[in-house]
């Protein structure tokens, strides 16, 4: 399938819009104008291509910690909320949206959590990662460095895989949820993986939990068939071969694409773009320029769903200039069931109509007028609430075609500020995009 360059039209404010809601978390004041006069190629490439538009550095969280020095018990459970609210606040305040974006889907795609792993500095680390390379990297990359993660080790036992007793769980998760998907592998390949990527372990403490610590008296350097190739014995020979597979680019563009755009995303196209991936050494840069320029030429095929809490959060946090992530709104993560670094399961969150469950949508709420007190009385979403001016609150919140009739005159119908922006907040049309 051959994808079309976008015509070089001004990009204008639906479209910019669209963009900064899916190529981001939602616009905050006069971002939708930093687009809006851009060609839509030039537009896209604003997103993909920060550092050649002149976009600021994104800045690094957790530098005013000491994380490093993490100890079990309550100090320690305070300091993994901590690196929760400073990592959302980057999400929400980032200059760079989809760095903080593809952070964001590596977290829920090479999954791993504080359930096991405990020490919220490794975690730290594996995100970090995916800042550095989501954007700017290649698949192969991270697929070799989360690997051999220290978080990644303790989550999927890694760090227990010796020779005579290899763990099979990352090595199927590589294959199943990582890279190439069911169907793609054979049980043999799962056991042939797991004897590969035996020796590594993860130490518990400082500096070292940054990566894994190879033991080569822990290793079965055993040739192994796997996935179709012969003399597999490390992870460089594994990772060779999870990339050489035909399944992998597709499966790596569909997952991509599915976060971006939501459902609907047709399986041809997404096919079309893996191959490219693939043939292109697995940049992130070029397929995101591609999923991108399909997502806007084909809004109207493309279904709208419910975000996910940390995703509704960012964005109202963004559009509502909100100062900063407090404990309180982490809080109010936990009830509506999605916090950073505590994913439920190696499956990573649910998606879509997961979130409007009622004790979701009672979370959001409550959430959703916390919002509207924090709102600074200079902000423009402030602004527009009181005087009702509708249009300009949907804009603001990323919703070009406005609230419909009914929802605007409910917004309307209340007097205090805070409850109409936290209405506002609850809306159709903010919680599915």
């Amino acid at each position: 399938m051959e994808l079309r360059l976008l015509k070089r039209q001004t990009t204008g404010l639906s479209a910019a819009s669209w963009l900064w809601n899916h190529a981001g978390f939602g616009p905050g004041p006069g971002d939708l104008n930093i687009i809006g006069n851009l060609s839509e190629t030039d537009a896209i490439d604003w997103f993909v291509d920060p550092d050649a538009h002149d976009v600021a550095p994104t800045p690094e969280p957790w530098i005013d910690t000491d994380y490093e020095n993490y100890e079990p018990g309550p100090a320690g459970r305070d300091l993994a909320g901590q690196a929760i609210s400073e990592w959302v606040d980057a999400m929400a305040t980032g200059p760079r949206p989809l760095v903080e974006q593809m952070a964001w889907f590596w977290h829920g795609h090479l999954v791993s959590g504080l359930d096991k792993v405990r020490n919220p500095y490794a975690l730290i680390v594996q995100v970090r990662r995916f800042r550095r390379l989501g954007l700017d990297g290649n698949l192969g990359a991270l697929l070799r460095e989360i690997t051999t993660d220290a978080a990644m080790l303790r989550y999927l036992d890694g760090a227990d895989s010796v020779a005579g007793a290899p763990n099979e769980n990352y090595s199927r998760e590589l294959l199943e949820l990582f890279a190439l998907g069911i169907g793609n592998y054979t049980e043999a390949d799962v056991q042939a993986g797991a004897i590969a990527l035996t020796g590594w372990t993860s130490p518990r403490r400082g500096n070292s939990t940054t990566s894994g610590i190879f033991r080569p008296r822990r290793h079965d350097d055993t040739p192994q068939t796997y996935l179709g190739r012969s003399g597999v014995r490390d992870v460089e020979t594994v990772i060779e071969a999870v990339l050489g597979h035909a399944a992998c680019g597709p499966f790596v563009a569909r997952s991509i694409a599915r976060h971006l755009l939501g459902p609907g995303v047709d399986t041809t196209a997404t096919a079309a773009m893996g191959v490219e991936f693939a043939n292109d050494g697995y940049r992130f840069r070029p397929l995101l320029r591609s999923i991108l320029t399909y997502g806007l030429e084909h809004q109207p095929e493309l279904q709208r769903e419910a975000a996910g809490p940390v995703a509704w959060l960012v964005s109202a946090a963004r559009a509502l200039e909100i100062p900063t992530i407090d404990g309180r709104l982490v809080r109010g993560l936990h009830g509506m069931g999605q916090v950073p670094l505590a994913p439920p399961n190696v499956a990573g969150w649910p998606r879509g109509d997961a979130w409007l469950t009622a004790t979701a949508t009672i979370g959001r709420a409550n959430v959703a007028l916390a919002l509207g007190a924090l709102t600074p009385p200079d902000s423009a979403a402030r602004a527009a609430a009181e005087r009702g001016d509708m249009a300009a609150l949907a804009s603001l919140l990323g919703v070009d075609s406005g609230f419909s009739d009914a929802n605007a005159e409910v917004i309307t119908s209340v007097s205090a500020t805070a409850e109409r922006l936290a209405l506002a907040l609850v809306t159709d049309e903010v919680v599915r995009r």
